[in-house]
């Protein structure tokens, strides 16, 4: 039987198989010492003149139709054919250059790279209405250089995005490959940077350089959630977050004493630029970031800057009592709507204790509040007891306490 499709032709192998189409007996010709299949009704031997007749010159002719599926014993039905365009390395190159993707490489790497250009291309084309699209998260999977930057591609025509998780997407990858990835991704996202109200960025643990790659998804004056978690994190690292959450540069003590280019009035001009600037943020995790009492100062401006905070988080970053005291004070100072506190692994001691105690004092609706390993001691946790006590206070709307 002639055929395209290598599964019928198996099928009917040594004429023992009905028509796949009909289901009639398919019989054999002997041409040119060679053995032929046809089925006699679908397939009808026609002469040159038009006459039927043996010996004379035969020309086999295949209906249009694709023959339905045949229940046969022990054989399933044939396989519906795909047809696949075969292109040559240049003519790779050409098509995907014309996308704006990479044109390095082999042959296989241009046709796998040209494979998911397309199916990126379908899946916010065809599928799906890119106007629609407000939320993207692309946490958990590593992703090349190459495939970030055809990623990209896509990412860039999505216009109404405002929520984007980019949590754990380098894993693996040497950090110049990795710095590029997020660059590429991040920058995919530049032109709607403003309108962006909730960022992770965690598990990206690349300190100060992986902060200088996703820029563009720091920059919105809008953003209400924020999460920088497990991202390796310095205290210049942290100051830089602050800086560019709350819209300003922040200088070590050093930094600001040798600075002898500005005079008293600058010095007050920017006192009260930085006391004035307020961010939106309703939700701050900072969590297992190494940046000590210097990054935990850095996180503290941050605090005082949000008085719409609700649930922050500010965990296992080795502060010490210089720095949780710092952020314990902010607290005590801006945060009047808190919902969920969670400071474990912060050496607060005694100031400290005293600045949460405060801190509840003031009532916030707290619905979960974790102390955990806070080295609070006797003189530490006496102003939280007493305030926890209270019951017209905090622990009125208390649904989790930890103070282990």
């Amino acid at each position: 039987v002639c055929s395209s499709d290598r599964e019928v032709r198996r099928y009917v192998y040594g004429a023992t198989a009905p028509c796949p189409r009909c289901g009639g007996a398919v019989r054999r010709w002997t041409i040119a010492a060679r053995t032929c299949y046809a089925c006699p009704t679908c397939q009808p031997r026609v002469s040159e003149g038009g006459r039927d007749g043996a010996g004379s010159s035969t020309a086999v002719t295949t209906p249009v139709t694709s023959p339905p599926a045949v229940d046969h014993h022990h054989q399933g039905p044939p396989k519906a054919t795909t047809t696949k365009l075969v292109f040559t390395a240049t003519e790779l190159r050409r098509q995907l250059g014309e996308r704006g993707a990479p044109t390095g490489g082999r042959k296989p790497e241009l046709v796998a790279r040209l494979e998911a250009t397309d199916e990126s291309t379908k899946s916010s084309g065809e599928r799906l209405d890119a106007a629609k699209i407000t939320h993207v998260k692309l946490s958990n999977k590593s992703y090349t250089a190459e495939a970030a930057t055809v990623l990209a591609t896509t990412l860039a025509t999505l216009g109404s995005v405002t929520s984007v998780d980019v949590s754990d997407v380098i894993a693996g990858r040497p950090e110049t490959e990795a710095l590029a990835s997020l660059t590429a991704i991040a920058g995919a996202f530049a032109p709607i940077a403003p309108n962006l109200r909730r960022v992770s960025i965690s598990d990206n643990a690349l300190g100060q350089k992986g902060i200088d790659a996703l820029l563009p998804l720091l920059s919105s004056r809008d953003l209400v959630a924020l999460y920088v978690c497990n991202n390796g994190m310095s205290a210049d690292a942290a100051r830089q977050l602050a800086g560019l959450v709350c819209g300003f540069a922040l200088t070590t003590g050093d930094e600001a004493e040798n600075n002898n280019n500005s005079d008293e009035n600058d010095a007050t001009e920017l006192k009260d630029t930085l006391s004035s600037t307020t961010t939106k943020l309703e939700t701050f995790h900072y969590h297992n970031n190494m940046s000590g009492d210097g990054g935990a100062e850095a996180i503290a401006a941050i605090v005082r800057r949000s008085p719409k905070l609700r649930d922050f988080r500010f965990s296992g970053t080795r502060a010490g009592r210089d720095g949780s005291l710092a952020v314990a004070t902010a607290l005590r100072e801006t945060a009047p709507r808190l919902e969920t506190l969670d400071l474990v692994d912060n050496l607060l001691g005694a100031p400290g204790g005293a600045a949460i105690g405060a801190f509840l004092d003031s009532r916030p609706p707290l619905r979960k509040l974790d102390l955990r390993d806070c080295a609070l001691a006797d003189d530490g946790w006496a102003p939280v007891a007493r305030a926890l006590a209270k019951a017209d206070g905090s622990v009125a709307a208390l649904e989790a306490l930890d103070v282990s």
